[in-house]
């Protein structure tokens, strides 16, 4: 069969961020300049995560995009969240990170950032 392989260029100021969500095909995030927090959640942990309903355009337009800020949870709308267990990872120039199809992610700049994404 044919392989399918993206590649994505991310370019942003400090304090970007890309909410919770999963992507479709694995990726390999590479960073070629400045700083990114990642926090990973398997897909395992989707029940906790309160994916918002496929639909409508933008973001939300797959349902890959979780309704929680990964950053100040509100446990009283999602208390089920309190139970996920994240795994964090910073990366910098230089680095790679591997995100499986289906892992959950969020993603913040912590300097200016340039990365490239390759999925596949």
């Amino acid at each position: 069969g044919t392989c399918r392989r993206h590649t994505n260029a991310w370019l942003g100021p400090e304090g970007t961020v890309t909410p919770l969500h999963f992507d479709s095909y694995d990726n390999v995030l590479t960073q070629v300049v400045g700083y990114k927090r990642v926090v990973l959640f398997p897909a395992e942990q989707t029940k906790w995560l309160y994916p918002k309903e496929a639909g409508g355009g933008g973001v939300d337009a797959q349902g890959n995009v979780s309704a929680v800020d990964v950053e100040a949870p509100d446990l009283e709308r999602f208390p089920d969240y309190a139970r996920a267990a994240g795994l964090e990872a910073v990366l910098g120039p230089g680095d790679g990170l591997y995100i499986p199809a289906g892992c959950w992610h969020h993603v913040r700049s912590l300097t200016a950032a340039f990365s490239v994404s390759f999925w596949f």
